[in-house]
C-alpha cells in the first residue's frame, strides 16, 4: 500500500474541489455540507496559525442568507 503524503491545505482543496462537484451534479447534501465544514476547518486553522485575519467568520455566515 502506498502512503499518500499531502499538505492540510492541499487536503482543503481537494474537499472543496469535490463539493463543487457534488453540488452541481446534485450530490448528497449531508455529505456536502461534511466537507465543506472539514475544508473550513482546516483553512481557518492553518490561517490563524499563520497569524492571517480570516476571510469570514463561521458565526458572521448567517449575515450573508435573506431570511
Amino acid at each position: 500500500m502506498k502512503v499518500l503524503t499531502i499538505s492540510k491545505l492541499d487536503a482543503a482543496k481537494r474537499q472543496l474541489e469535490t463539493v463543487i462537484r457534488l453540488y452541481f451534479s446534485n450530490g448528497d447534501p449531508v455529505a456536502i455540507h461534511t466537507l465543506t465544514a472539514a475544508a473550513y476547518n482546516v483553512i481557518r486553522d492553518v490561517t490563524a496559525r499563520r497569524g492571517v485575519e480570516p476571510m469570514l467568520v463561521k458565526d458572521q455566515l448567517l449575515n450573508y442568507v435573506k431570511p
